[in-house]
């Protein structure tokens, strides 16, 4: 995989002060490519030349740039780390010479087609003021082949360096443009590029390593897998380096795979701190290891090489039909999560997708044949230009859903009396912008769209709005998107209220739920994808066409959490407009109430400010530091104000847990909690991932899943009461949930892996705590959030709200932003909020493909076909997977 991306290599780094990339153990380095500075490709790199074009210098010794600015903190090259899978590296370290070699010319390939899909798709100079006009250039690249990472500790006690093939590609940060002058590269290129270069090469490497005899299993995203039949006990030993970084991220909380960039991060960081190696013969010690764990070094090779005639006479496991089908599903995954794609991000997914399925064609045949067939389209062209792209099926979505709801706020039905909503609103306490939006609610228009921010009162406002439908004889109705905050929807406005899923499953089985004159109101709309508006606003289009009274009211932000998936409500807001209610009354304090105003804006460095000025922002040592001081805290008002509520928020699932963790032992450790667990369950998280449940007497838990039998949805609390097995030896839960006692196999909570969908419920995600309001909020802050999260997680209290920084984490990121030749550096307070306040700064706001069409109305539309529609058997597996939500 590409493990790292860095800018700012100098020559003396490379050369004279570690010796790092010539000489010693380790092969000579090579030219992979020139552009245009007269390198021999395949030639050996000499030290002086490399030197002389690292500078920007000719032969004569002067600049090749007309105009540098004698900048001292020029970038003169970017350093690309492309890794073998560890498996692909015991292969190699275990192998005979001859295989070794073959071995290493498969990594050289592979480095090679990475590095022309850099220069295809990555190469540009800068021209102009500030770099303004980009060229199209050709790299320069020296590749350096290393065998093993820096020496760690393993299991055994002893300290080494594991095998670790890798090759860095140097990229001169100079570039030959058209006319013969020369610039410097857009280095943002270059870092946009890292998943296609990584794709790329892991296809090719997995290609010559199967014409070697050896067989690939697929082992993560993006192309990522290992060679079959290598034992993992053995990946596991020999991993020693990314053990340590995986723990250290592991105690913020937080994964290689969630945070694939600070994992590199913390390697490059201590790279001027590589140990050099001894004379002595490196394979050799890791064969004598191999025989230590009980292992033939010869045997696992050939062990290797004997499951992979077995893959080849077995054939691949075939999942798609057809080249075609594999594709679409590529598609179908970048659109998954957004409307619309980026080229790269195309060519990335194909190549992953023929890492794990070989077909007899190439990346660039398999997007040819994309876009012939119009399985996905051009809208526009990014700076690069490179093609911004989406499919077919989403652009009719969006196209249809804005004009749905154009055609729904022309439709009227029956308004309540004039006199009765002013009646109403003049008994609500409403500010002016609660009556104007509410007024606005009460008229006779299908649908209405109200959007503000946490803490506005849109609850408020709904009281009034409902409570007078209601007296004008409609039916009121709720929905969100989760079901924790419909059943706050129900209590709050008393109605009925579900999880729209389950309203819109009965809507897609041709079950009635919108009658005549029923009001329909949406909470949270911000978090509904494209598809799910559009099927929204379809069944109550069908309602009023069937000739019914049906009304929509939606209330939303569109600043808060995004949508898995295209911008719902973004679109309908363009297309209908929006009421907005912006005063925040939330918050007791007025300094609170301008903090989230400012995070809102996406002005991380004031809203920072109003928490360091009032002493709010607490800098941890660590994060094992961080999460202490947070749960004392917690645990402090918890303790000085027990009639009050109090949330744990942080971004991730993986924070969650090991909040949970810290809180169990200091509840533990006042009596709270039985001081033996009583069982620890197979559980999973909302995303997925597999983890133990460990559970004792007095848990505070967290249901995830909806079981009618016990009366829970996804996101009931209750605390546990005691465990214990019935005749049949089958575990049984006893917890008490709002006052009554229930009884639950952890079976009958199980997903489809036999995993229960049960947490701990003392901490919960940025994600989770959307909707909520506490009167205290402890808030583990990092740079992973954006001003969406941030946004979300400091406006959920009304009185206390106290933020945890992890400053060691914050000077991995500030050190791994320098120049590599800076990075010894210190970092001061000031660096660290800078880069906490960049990171809470970013906007991950959803594009939808009608922002690359031309103004749209009702009468103009893109007019291309879908490239399929849902066959039967789709549409069967789609009714069996809704029929639950009923």
């Amino acid at each position: 995989m590409v493990a790292s991306i860095a800018a700012g290599t100098s020559a003396q780094y490379y050369v004279h002060a570690t010796d790092y990339y010539l000489g010693g153990i380790e092969p000579s380095g090579i030219w992979l490519s020139d552009g245009g500075l007269g390198v021999v490709v395949g030639s050996k790199v000499e030290a002086e030349l490399l030197e002389r074009l690292h500078a920007a210098c000719g032969p004569d010794g002067k600049s090749l740039l007309a105009n540098d600015g004698n900048r001292r903190d020029q970038v003169d090259g970017y350093d690309i780390t492309f890794s073998a899978p560890k498996s692909v590296s015991l292969a190699w370290a275990l192998s005979d010479e001859r295989r070794k070699r073959q071995i290493e010319a498969a990594l050289l390939r592979a480095v090679k087609e990475a590095v022309n899909g850099l220069d295809r798709y990555a190469a540009f100079c800068r021209r102009g003021k500030g770099g303004q006009i980009l060229e199209k250039i050709a790299l320069t690249v020296a590749g350096f082949q290393h065998g093993e990472a820096r020496p760690a500790p393993h299991t055994d006690g002893s300290v080494f360096a594991d095998p670790a093939l890798h090759m860095h590609a140097l990229i001169l940060n100079l570039g030959q443009r058209d006319e013969g002058s020369f610039g410097r590269l857009d280095g943002r290129a270059l870092f946009a590029a890292k998943m296609l270069a990584g794709a790329l090469f892991h296809r090719k490497l997995a290609q010559e390593l199967r014409d070697l005899g050896f067989g690939i299993e697929i082992a993560g995203k993006n192309g990522i897998f290992e060679i079959a039949g290598i034992d993992p006990e053995l990946i596991s030993f020999f991993s020693a380096r990314r053990s340590e970084i995986t723990t250290e991220l592991g105690a913020m909380g937080i994964t290689t795979a969630e945070a694939p960039a600070l994992a590199a991060a913390k390697a490059l960081t201590t790279r001027s701190a590589k140990v050099e190696v001894s004379d002595g013969d490196r394979h050799a010690l890791w064969r004598k290891k191999v025989t230590e764990l009980g292992f033939e070094p010869d045997h696992v090779v050939a062990t290797a090489l004997e499951r992979g005639k077995q893959l080849a006479h077995d054939g691949t496991v075939v999942r798609f039909a057809t080249l075609e089908d594999g594709l679409r599903a590529v598609l179908e995954d970048l659109t998954e999560r957004a409307s619309v794609f980026e080229f790269r991000s195309l060519v990335a997914g194909v190549a992953a997708h023929l890492t794990a399925y070989p077909h007899d064609i190439s990346v660039d045949g398999a997007i040819a044949l994309i876009f012939e067939n119009q399985l996905a389209v051009s809208l526009a062209t990014d700076r690069w230009g490179h093609a911004i792209c989406s499919t077919p099926e989403i652009i009719a979505l969006e196209q249809g859903l804005s004009d749905r709801a154009r055609r729904l706020a022309d439709c009227v039905v029956d308004a309540p009396d004039a006199a009765l909503v002013a009646a109403h609103i003049d008994q609500s306490n409403l500010n002016p912008e609660q009556m104007s939006a509410a007024r606005v609610a009460c008229q006779s228009n299908a649908i209405s769209l109200t959007q503000g921010g946490p803490g506005v009162g849109k609850t408020t406002l709904l009281n009034c709005v409902a409570a007078v439908w209601k007296e004008e004889g409609w039916r009121v109705i709720g929905a969100a998107s989760a079901w924790k905050i419909a059943n706050q929807l129900r209590d709050e406005l008393s109605i009925e209220a579900r999880a729209l899923a389950s309203w819109l499953a009965r809507y897609e089985l041709g079950q009635e739920f919108l009658t005549d004159k029923t009001l329909l109101v949406i909470d949270e709309a911000g978090l509904l994808t494209s598809g799910q508006m559009d099927t929204l606003l379809r069944a109550v289009e069908d309602a009023n066409a069937s000739g019914k009274q049906v009304a929509l009211r939606m209330v939303g932000d569109g600043r808060q959490l995004q949508p898995i998936g295209g911008p719902g409500l973004r679109i309908v807001t363009d297309a209908i407009g929006t009421q907005r209610v912006d005063t925040i009354v939330r918050q007791h304090q007025p300094w609170a109430r301008g903090m989230v105003t400012e995070f809102g804006k996406g002005n991380a460095n004031a809203g920072l400010k109003y928490l360091t000025d009032r002493q709010h922002l607490h800098l941890c040592a660590g994060p094992r530091d961080t999460i202490n001081k947070l749960v004392h805290a917690w645990d402090g008002h918890r303790t000085e104000h027990p009639h009050q509520t109090r949330l744990l928020i942080a971004r991730s699932n993986r924070q969650v847990q090991e909040i949970n963790e810290a809180a169990r032992q200091r509840l533990r450790a006042r009596g709270e909690l039985g001081q033996a667990d009583l069982t620890q369950l197979s559980a999973a998280t909302p995303s997925g991932q597999s983890y133990t449940l460990p559970l004792a007497a007095g848990e505070a838990i967290r249901f995830l899943t909806r079981n009618d039998d016990i009366g829970v949805i996804n996101g009931t609390t209750g605390r546990l009461l005691d465990a214990s097995y019935d005749a049949r030896g089958e575990l049984v839960l006893r917890a008490e949930i709002e006052g009554r006692s229930v009884t639950v196999r952890p079976s009958d909570l199980a997903d489809e892996q036999g995993r229960v969908q049960l947490s701990h419920a003392y901490a919960t995600t940025c994600y989770g705590a959307q909707g909520l309001t506490t009167d205290q909020a402890f808030v583990l802050v990092d740079a992973t959030m954006d001003r969406h999260a941030i946004f979300v997680a400091a406006s959920r209290h009304r009185d206390v709200l106290e933020a945890f920084v992890d400053t060691k984490d914050l000077d991995t990121r500030a050190k791994a932003a320098r120049l590599l030749t800076d990075r010894a550096r210190s970092v001061g307070e000031g660096e660290r909020l800078s880069v906490l306040a960049d990171a809470l700064s970013r906007s991950g706001t959803r594009v939808s493909t009608l922002d690359f069409l031309p103004a749209h109305d009702a009468n103009h539309t893109l007019n291309i076909e879908p490239a399929t529609k849902p066959d039967d058997d789709r549409k069967r597996q789609r009714t069996r997977g809704i029929s639950h939500e009923l």
